[in-house]
């Protein structure tokens, strides 16, 4: 079978499985119900373009809240691939948002996206600019994530542009973006203690068990202008680690004597 008669196979396939969602949407195993909800019709650009509900991709959701995105899980010799549409500039924050929570899902820290289509094509939108580049170098997608209730570690998700490089043999750009999240510690005016050390900790702790689960994370205490000292944070997270390891070399005895000798 030649390339043409593939597609063409392929396109009628598609077209007989999406017949068979439309007309017997309860029972098929090709419905496309999450796309078709009111609720999440305005995510898809096209209108006979859905994800399967048996493959979709989802978001990571407070609950009873919406967790659908325009993208599907595909496997191909093994190995495992998201299909996602263009975004749309509602669907941004969507996107990075499933972006991040898969790499976190593998335990992996970097996130290969390969682009197939224009921004435009014949004058027609095909994708929404979606990563930011020399005149744009952030995009800050926070109040997004908190309005959709989408579970970021922080409720923070930055995209920044890092770099880019033109390969003339495989004739593509290379762009590097870092996507991060923040966790930040709220209520420490600059030049005063916190009212309390326990946000701070409750913060560390939170960090602190998505190591155990096998999640990389690399806990950076970051200063801005008119904001705390990062040594407190620092020191209190060394502490913590110091603390752990304490309690299991030392018997109770030995505890006793730490402190009350």
């Amino acid at each position: 079978m030649d390339k043409r008669k593939k597609f063409l196979h392929i396109t009628a396939l598609g077209d007989q499985r999406i017949e068979e969602a439309f007309s017997t949407p309860k029972t098929s195993v090709w419905s496309v119900n999450e796309a078709l909800k009111k609720s999440n019709l305005y995510k898809n650009r096209y209108s006979n373009v859905f994800p399967y509900d048996k493959t979709r991709v989802r978001l990571p959701v407070e609950k009873g809240s919406e967790d659908y995105i325009n993208a599907s899980y595909v496997t191909l010799d093994q190995n495992e691939y998201i299909a996602a549409q263009g975004p749309l500039t509602d669907t941004i924050h969507h996107f990075w948002a499933m972006a991040y929570n898969e790499s976190e899902k593998q335990n992996n820290d970097t996130v290969v996206i390969a682009m197939v289509t224009p921004l435009t094509e014949s004058g027609i939108v095909k994708c929404t600019q979606y990563w930011p580049d020399k005149t744009q170098i952030s995009f800050d997608l926070s109040e997004n994530i908190l309005e959709d209730r989408i579970s970021i570690p922080g409720g923070s998700l930055k995209v920044e542009y890092v770099q880019e490089s033109y390969n003339a043999v495989g004739d593509y750009l290379l762009t590097e973006l870092l996507l991060k999240s923040d966790t930040k510690v709220k209520k420490w005016a600059d030049a005063k203690v916190p009212p309390s050390l326990s946000p701070l900790c409750q913060a560390k702790w939170k960090i602190k068990k998505r190591e155990y689960k096998g999640q990389r994370q690399s806990f950076t205490a970051r200063q801005e202008l008119g904001e705390p000292e990062p040594s407190l944070p620092l020191t209190i997270y060394s502490m913590t680690i110091l603390w752990k390891r304490l309690t299991k070399t030392l018997k109770k005895t030995q505890f006793s004597k730490l402190f009350y000798d």
